[in-house]
């Protein structure tokens, strides 16, 4: 999560200090802020009597009491021609269940929806007209959180008290604009998520250098496997792997329309490669839950022996995930007769929840 904004009022000596914490962002799941999913989910909005639930469990949420104000959701990434928006009237439904994303494999499909909420009414959040921006492919990514559901009341979340269940309703009989398409995972045991977050790298002169993260390796417990293709004549690379991403213009630099796009929290490997052969970066990552989720992005510098300027890689964002299954969200959605589920894996839209999450 990320404050807005914070401010703290310090009057003088001996006077406590105030301190007020704005509105706060969370995304779910967690390390997707800045990497794209690496699947596009069009089953929710572009059905014209879309109905849909995301549950998640309260680990997902925070640990003590939450206060949500909005969700939002972003472009997916699989089109290759323009995206076309429309507008529609929703409504959100919240409530606090005791039944966890688990279990629900347990309702089989069709899923009971009173087994789901337990019966509960939930609190209306939000009921209006919703904008779907008109979107083309994405030259970097990820899009921005611009299809956006602001709650008109706060909803109050004590993790204490069960698990979070949102309920996204169409509301008219307006066709929806076709299959619009917002970013979403799928996450199984043993797979991490690798995507592009610039697909082109920058070459120089006749000297390229391409990456390739391999998903089976993003897992924790052991080794991100990244492979590069390199053009005969590149001296050298330097490959990193960041916890953070910073976009950096390299213009001045002498790179002329290149980015950086790794951040300051970065390990770098030197390679020496020789094509035909194809070199690895290897880096172990720890065992342990504390590490699922972790975000991070790798990009590659080669160098030419002669001088000049270097060339730079495509960038690729990975988010780890754990070699055992987990199961803690799920989305149950309306086929138009039953509402089903994909209980397999956990296959859920990337979404901003807006709020306070001590």
């Amino acid at each position: 999560m990320r404050f807005r904004s914070l401010l703290c009022a310090a009057l003088g000596a001996g006077i406590p200090v105030h301190v007020i914490i704005a509105q706060q962002t969370k995304v779910v799941p967690a390390g997707m802020d800045q990497v794209q999913g690496q699947i596009s989910c069009g089953f929710l909005f572009n059905r014209t009597d879309a109905d849909f639930f995301l549950l998640y469990d309260a680990s997902q949420i925070t640990a003590g009491q939450a206060q949500l104000n909005g969700i939002g959701f972003r472009q997916g990434q699989q089109f290759t021609s323009l995206l076309a928006g429309f507008t529609k009237p929703y409504r959100v439904t919240a409530f606090t269940v005791p039944i966890n994303a688990a279990a629900t494999t347990g309702l089989g499909t069709p899923v009971n929806v009173t087994a789901l909420t337990g019966g509960a009414t939930g609190t209306v959040v939000f009921q209006g007209p919703v904008t779907f921006p008109t979107h083309s492919p994405l030259v970097l990514s990820p899009g921005p959180f611009d299809v956006n559901l602001p709650f008109s009341v706060p909803y109050t979340f004590d993790a204490t008290q069960g698990n979070l269940l949102l309920r996204i309703q169409a509301t008219d009989t307006t066709p929806a604009g076709g299959s619009y398409l917002v970013d979403a995972v799928a996450i199984s045991a043993g797979y991490g998520i690798v995507t592009a977050v610039e697909a082109t790298g920058c070459p120089s002169g006749a000297i390229s250098v391409t990456l390739r993260t391999q998903n089976t390796s993003v897992v924790t417990g052991q080794s991100i496997d990244t492979a590069f293709t390199v053009t005969p004549g590149v001296g050298a690379l330097l490959v990193a792997l960041s916890l953070d991403r910073a976009d950096h213009d390299l213009t001045p630099f002498g790179m002329p329309g290149c980015s950086s796009r790794v951040g300051p929290t970065v390990a770098v490997q030197a390679l020496l490669p020789s094509p035909p052969t194809v070199p690895h970066a290897l880096w172990p990552i720890p065992a342990g839950p504390a590490f699922v989720g972790t975000s991070l992005f790798t990009q590659a510098v080669a160098l030419s022996p002669v001088g000049g300027p270097p060339a730079l890689s495509n960038t690729e964002g990975l988010v780890l995930v754990s070699p055992l299954p987990q199961i803690n969200k799920t989305v149950i959605f309306w086929t138009g007769s039953v509402y089903a589920q994909i209980s397999a894996i956990e296959l859920m839209p990337v979404v901003r929840l807006d709020g306070t999450f001590p």
